[in-house]
C-alpha cells in the first residue's frame, strides 16, 4: 500500500502551437490528492489552470490567468493582466490584479484588495467585498453582504439576503436588497431599492432614486447639484438634509395615518398645500428653494417627512 500511494505522479507534457500542456491523471480514491508547485517565468503571455477540486494558488504573473475549478478555493495576486477565476464551491480572494476581473463561485465568499479594471463577482452564496476598483463594479450574491469602499466608476449590487454598502463611488451606485439595508457614503447618483431595510444616502448628488418596502430614508446632499429625484417609503420616515444654496422644487405628500402624517421642514418655502391626516386626506407640502430647479419628490405612507437645512 505504502508503495502504491509514494508511486511517482503520472504527468504529461504537451506542446501545441504557442500552448505548453502539463496534465496530471487523476488519482485513485485511496490515494491522498497532490500536491503540485509550478515555478513558471512571469512574462508569460497568458495562463490557464483547469482542476477537479483543492486550492489555486498564482502570483506575481504577467500576462493574463484564468481557473476553471470544480470545487475548491482560488488565491490570486499580483496579476499584471486581467484574471478570470470560476469555481463550483468554495471562495475567491484576490489580492492586487492590475487588468479587469470575472469572478464566479457556486458557493463562498469573493473578497478583492484592487481591480485594475472593470470587476464582475458572482456567488450563489457568500460576501462580495471590492477595496478599490478603477472600473465598474458588479457584484451579486444569492445571500450575504456587499461592501465595497472604493470605485472609480459606477457600481451596481444586488443581495438576496443583506446589506449593500457603498463607501465611495466617482458614478451611480445601483443596489438592490431583498432582505438588508442599504448605505452609500460618496455617490454621483443612486438608484437602490430595499425590500426590508433602511437607506442611507450620506453624501450623494445628482438623480437619486430611492424605495424601500419596511424602514426610513435618510439623505445627505452633497454641493448644490442635483437632478430630478424620488425618494419612497412605505414603512418609516423620510429626512432630507439639503443645502441653503441648492436651487430646488420639492413636493413631499405623507399618507401616514395619526400624528405621524406630518411633512416638518426648516425651510419657510415649503408650504402645506393640502390634506391633514384627520380627515383622512394625505398632506401634502411643497415649494421653490432659491428660484426652484430640479424636482425633488418625497412619498411617505408609515412616517414623518423631515427637511432639514445643513449646517
Amino acid at each position: 500500500m505504502a508503495k502504491k500511494l509514494l508511486a511517482p505522479l503520472p504527468l504529461q507534457y504537451l506542446l501545441r502551437g504557442e500552448w505548453s500542456t502539463l496534465t496530471i491523471a487523476p488519482v485513485g480514491a485511496r490515494r491522498m490528492a497532490p500536491e503540485l508547485d509550478l515555478r513558471l517565468p512571469r512574462n508569460l503571455r497568458q495562463s490557464a489552470f483547469q482542476v477537479s477540486e483543492g486550492t489555486v494558488s498564482a502570483y506575481d504573473l504577467d500576462g493574463p490567468v484564468s481557473v476553471d475549478a470544480k470545487a475548491g478555493s482560488l488565491l490570486l495576486d499580483r496579476i499584471q493582466a486581467r484574471v478570470d477565476c470560476r469555481t463550483g464551491g468554495g471562495e475567491i480572494r484576490l489580492g492586487r490584479i492590475g487588468g479587469a476581473i470575472k469572478c464566479l463561485s457556486g458557493g463562498g465568499g469573493i473578497s478583492v484588495q484592487g481591480a485594475g479594471g472593470e470587476a464582475t463577482l458572482e456567488t450563489a452564496g457568500g460576501e462580495v467585498f471590492v477595496r478599490e476598483a478603477l472600473g465598474p463594479v458588479s457584484a451579486m450574491t444569492g445571500g450575504g453582504n456587499i461592501q465595497i469602499q472604493r470605485a472609480l466608476s459606477l457600481v451596481t449590487a444586488h443581495t438576496s439576503g443583506g446589506l449593500v454598502e457603498v463607501n465611495q463611488a466617482m458614478g451611480m451606485v445601483r443596489a438592490n436588497t431583498s432582505g438588508g439595508a442599504i448605505q452609500i457614503g460618496v455617490a454621483n447618483g443612486v438608484k437602490c431599492e430595499s425590500s426590508a431595510g433602511t437607506i442611507e444616502l450620506q453624501s450623494v448628488r445628482g438623480a437619486l432614486r430611492a424605495s424601500t418596502a419596511m424602514g426610513s430614508i435618510l439623505v445627505n446632499i452633497h454641493g448644490a447639484r442635483l437632478e430630478d429625484s424620488f425618494l419612497n417609503t412605505s414603512a418609516g420616515d423620510i429626512l432630507v438634509f439639503l443645502p441653503s444654496n441648492l436651487a430646488v422644487t420639492v413636493q413631499a405628500e405623507n399618507d401616514a395615518a395619526g400624528a405621524l402624517g406630518k411633512i416638518l421642514s426648516d425651510f419657510p418655502e415649503i408650504r402645506t398645500l393640502s390634506g391633514i391626516w384627520s380627515t383622512g386626506k394625505p398632506m401634502q407640502a411643497g415649494g421653490a428653494l432659491n428660484g426652484g430647479g430640479p424636482m425633488l419628490k418625497l412619498s411617505a405612507t408609515g412616517g414623518i417627512i423631515y427637511l432639514k437645512r445643513q449646517k
